[in-house]
């Protein structure tokens, strides 16, 4: 299974390879990538008590299958994960994804867990790009 689209998010004309891209554009990114109007679309989730479980994006399809995704900024914001409590890994989730600069991918590419789905986003031409590189099966 997994999804397969293509996300496009105008910004500034002005920026070049060198712009880091913001969490809050990656999110409005991977919404459109999931198709807002289709999916339930919610951020920053948690359950549980001491250290549950979090996610920064949760999707629920519809046909009611539930999406993870964990947004990663830096190269130290995507090691950081590897020290919570929790895995990602939930009875509750069908499918979990990173989402990510693709300058954070390059540098990462090695540590992503063979479980994990991948989201890269990009910029090009002033336009923010998100697309999947790799989906569940």
């Amino acid at each position: 299974m997994g999804v397969k689209r293509k996300s496009v998010d105008k910004v500034d004309d002005t920026l070049d390879k060198n712009y880091k891209i913001k969490t809050i554009e990656i999110e409005e990114s991977i919404s459109r990538l999931f198709n807002i109007r289709q999916y339930i679309i919610v951020p920053n989730v948690s359950w549980g008590f001491h250290g549950g479980h979090e996610m920064d994006l949760f999707i629920i399809s519809p046909s009611k299958y539930a999406y993870e995704i964990e947004i990663k900024i830096s190269v130290s914001d995507f090691r950081a994960d590897f020290k919570k409590s929790h895995t990602h890994e939930s009875k509750y989730i069908r499918e979990f994804y990173y989402a990510m600069p693709e300058y954070i991918y390059e540098k990462v590419k090695l540590e992503i867990p063979e479980h994990a789905g991948i989201i890269i986003c990009n910029v090009f031409r002033g336009i923010i790009y998100s697309k999947i590189i790799k989906n569940l099966k």
